[in-house]
């Protein structure tokens, strides 16, 4: 998703509504075990939040997510 993200603004959408990305035992993941981890089921974890940040630099997409 991140690597979406300039084409995203290009077709003029300022921000995105996330579902939990979470590590969680569950498939909808609102039970998370961590809030600092992403599930392996959505790809590498290397910093949650360095995702998050990326994305909203100045000019850059308003980013929400939803934790139940």
């Amino acid at each position: 998703m991140i690597d979406k993200l300039d084409y995203l603004q290009d077709l003029g959408i300022n921000a995105l509504f996330m579902n939990p990305l979470n590590d969680a035992p569950s498939l909808h993941k609102y039970d998370a075990r961590s809030y600092h981890h992403i599930d392996v089921n959505f790809g590498p974890d290397p910093a949650g939040d360095e995702k998050i940040i990326a994305a909203e630099t100045p000019g850059s997409l308003h980013m929400e997510m939803d934790l139940g």
